[in-house]
């Protein structure tokens, strides 16, 4: 019976270690998600000279593939910068909204017994 439960106790350590992999990862996700918005719109502050908020909002719109095409680049080189900035982020965009969203399906907030402690203004009131 001993080996049983020193098995059990290595998938246990494992489990541990793919859980705080996968803390890392998303973390790194956010970051990268976040790093994207912010070259963009650096981008399109500096070069097609928008200011910060439309320079911001054009990146948002052309990473959630809405593009209202009120504000476009004006510059070749914002152009090309945009055709490229289009094909990364919005892998990079659409990665972190499809792993968020698997996160929130499997961590249920409102359970007691969730694998990531939440806030406790989050938890439910008894």
């Amino acid at each position: 019976m001993p080996a049983i439960f020193g098995v059990h106790r290595n998938f246990a350590k494992i489990e541990q270690m793919l859980e705080a992999a996968e803390i890392k990862f998303y973390h790194k996700l956010v970051a990268t998600a976040l790093l994207t918005l912010g070259v963009g719109t650096t981008f399109y502050h500096f070069q097609e000279n928008l200011s910060w908020i439309d320079a911001f909002y054009f990146s948002v719109v052309t990473l959630s593939t809405v593009g209202y095409g009120d504000i476009t680049p004006v510059t070749s080189v914002g152009k090309i910068f945009t055709a490229f900035y289009i094909l990364i982020g919005v892998g990079i965009i659409t990665t972190f909204i499809s792993y968020t969203l698997k996160r929130r399906h499997h961590y249920n907030p409102f359970d007691p017994d969730a694998k990531i402690p939440l806030p406790k203004s989050f938890k439910k009131k008894k």
